[in-house]
């Protein structure tokens, strides 16, 4: 607050502190602010009201244990979330400008990027989910075919990119924050169908198609605002790659070693030495270098 008021200070000295703004601008901020706080609250309300509602038609047990494969999944997002950060004042700017040819370019390219460093995350959970999450105790690895799915659906909706960035710097907050809801209610009605017949497993198919749905509604309206789609070409061409130097290794590891620390750390390290390679080899057609210069320029 204070840095704000000193920069308010600075560039308009002659303003009141206490100044109302005009209702056009009101309107405009809430207009935007509103249903950002709607989305915000469901994405939260996909993934841990799952969770409560396994509580409920299963037990409490198997409430924990989806509830921590929840979370690690959870924790995977944090490339996507950290490219959104830098790539959103980006696309804002360079559609304010009309200069769609390089939104769509830069949408591309950061597509390539999330799935290329995020999704050999996913990978590696999914592979190992037993051994990661008998870091919790007895019991937790029930969850194991649950977390696995979670991952796998996670990794496709790292496909897509940014598109969720894209919709809002485009105008689209009132349609994100509906796809949101939609996604909860299908999730919602997915998980009391699913559960009874398919336990756990069947939360997390409920979410992946909930999930999927936002996503997929996204690059629709993205597509009729800006007119932009994402080239699937590209994108499958770096999820054969991620596949092949990341589930391989770890894949194998637990084949040749079994479950457990060891391959965990082996299929992991042999994952990520392909992986760089990969990057080296393509750094090219995947704009490596581009990658360091979007985040400097949001340092």
């Amino acid at each position: 607050m204070v840095v704000l008021l000193r920069g308010v200070r600075r560039h308009h000295p002659g303003l009141p502190l206490l100044a109302r703004p005009d209702r056009r601008l009101v309107r405009k901020v809430a207009g935007f602010g509103l249903p950002r706080t709607v989305s915000a609250a469901a994405e939260q309300a996909n993934l841990w009201l799952a969770v409560i509602l396994v509580g409920a038609l299963l037990d409490a047990d198997a409430a924990g244990a989806y509830g921590s494969a929840a979370r690690f999944v959870a924790a995977g997002m944090i490339v996507s979330t950290a490219a959104r950060v830098a790539v959103a004042p980006r696309f804002s700017a360079l559609l304010a400008a009309g200069d769609t040819a390089a939104v769509a370019h830069l949408y591309a390219v950061t597509a390539r990027w999330v799935l290329l460093f995020g999704s050999p995350v996913y990978i590696a959970l999914g592979v190992n989910a037993p051994t990661v999450l008998r870091w919790l105790g007895d019991g937790f690895d029930e969850a194991a075919l649950s977390m696995l799915v979670l991952c796998l659906g996670s990794s496709v909706m790292l496909a897509a990119g940014n598109v969720q960035s894209l919709l809002l710097m485009s105008g689209g907050s009132g349609r994100a924050a509906v796809n949101r809801v939609l996604a909860v209610a299908t999730m919602t009605v997915g998980t009391v169908l699913l559960v009874p017949w398919l336990g756990m497993v069947g939360a997390a198919v409920a979410w992946v198609v909930g999930t999927l749905l936002d996503v997929a509604l996204a690059a629709v309206h993205v597509r009729r605002l800006t007119g932009i789609s994402l080239d699937l070409l590209p994108v499958a061409a770096v999820a054969a790659t991620v596949a092949g130097c990341v589930g391989g290794p770890c894949l194998l590891a637990v084949l040749v070693l079994g479950a457990g620390w060891p391959a965990l750390l082996a299929g992991t390290a042999v994952a990520a030495g392909c992986l760089a390679a990969a990057c080296w080899v393509g750094r090219r057609p995947l704009h490596v270098g581009e990658l360091a210069s979007v985040f400097r320029r949001t340092a």
